[in-house]
């Protein structure tokens, strides 16, 4: 069986074993076997059918939570601030202007981010897999979510999106390829799509086992991308790497220490934390992506060679990987 979904080569899809045995994530009192690609870091489940998929969104995500989904917690204002103004950014980066620009956000959940963002001025919308968060949502005035594809609701809108984005929800569609090849269509000439994901190449999940990593979940996660798999990804849909980066996102800089085994004496905490964000070997990846042939890629062709050559060497470091444990 072919990767197609992390390659442009014939890798090959392989069972993920570690320590000797094959490594599993339980759903339903089954088993379900975790794969990864030959060549690079990418990890993730062979997605379970339609059906399944669309009853454990409805019956079961979300449910046991807590606090962190929940319309409140997506409303929080330090959470909404952070994330609109991370938006900003990618604009102010990469666009000419800010004002009057035309968001998506796919797996806005309740919808707090595009309220905030729509507050400021941008012109945001969102949509999410969830009809429950998304009436939720709508039920406390907001307009602007829905729980349809995002391609059908700027469609509808009759409006072509400057910045497509999503916090962690990539790795929750199945047909990666077919959903990016699908938004494309609607992205501006002048549109960039950025995207947080789990890392497949998270070192602390090579090294201690991806069964003790709650952000390893099926059928929530189907595909944790790395940086070399990210530029296949783009590749294999008409879309040019811009940037990727890595980052410490769930984990105290202290933590770092204790599982690389590294002593304070050994190696300053600041040091571990610079030397794995440098690696791309943090447990969180950002991909960002413009549509191959236009004028944005024109525009930062050598940021998009330098990517380029960045993931295409990070691959050796991924590939290592499957000696680490």
């Amino acid at each position: 069986m072919t990767l197609a979904r992390c390659c442009s080569e014939k890798r090959i899809l392989v069972p993920l074993i570690q320590s000797g045995e094959l490594v599993y994530r339980h759903h339903e009192d089954q088993k379900v076997a975790a794969i990864s690609c030959s060549e690079c870091a990418y990890v993730g489940f062979q997605p379970p059918s339609e059906a399944e998929l669309s009853r454990y969104y409805s019956e079961h995500y979300g449910k046991n939570s807590g606090d962190w989904y929940s319309m409140e917690a997506d409303y929080q204002e330090a959470k909404v601030t952070e994330r609109a103004s991370h938006v900003e950014t990618i604009a102010s980066k990469y666009l000419t202007e800010i004002s009057g620009l035309t968001t998506m956000e796919i797996g806005c959940a309740f919808g707090g981010t595009v309220m905030e963002l729509r507050r400021r001025g941008l012109n945001a919308y969102g949509a999410d897999l969830n009809s429950d968060a998304i009436s939720q949502g709508r039920a406390g005035g907001n307009e602007f979510i829905f729980a349809e594809p995002a391609e059908s609701v700027l469609r509808d809108k009759g409006e072509s999106a400057h910045i497509v984005y999503a916090y962690h929800a990539l790795e929750h569609i199945p047909d990666v390829h077919g959903f990016l090849n699908s938004i494309k269509t609607c992205l501006a000439d002048q549109g960039v799509m950025e995207f947080h994901v789990p890392n497949g190449a998270y070192l602390k999940a090579w090294k201690q086992g991806f069964e003790s990593w709650n952000w390893f979940a099926y059928p929530d996660h189907l595909h944790m991308f790395s940086p070399r798999s990210a530029l296949c990804l783009a590749k294999t849909t008409g879309l040019e790497l811009l940037d990727v980066t890595s980052r410490r996102c769930e984990e105290p800089v202290d933590w770092l220490r204790r599982w690389t085994g590294w002593t304070s004496e050994d190696v300053p905490e600041i040091l571990i934390d610079n030397m794995l964000e440098q690696a791309m070997l943090m447990d969180e990846l950002t991909m960002t992506f413009c549509v191959s042939g236009s004028s944005l890629c024109d525009q930062y062709a050598q940021k998009i060679e330098e990517t380029r050559q960045r993931c295409l060497e990070n691959g050796r470091i991924e590939k290592s990987l499957r000696t680490v444990r």
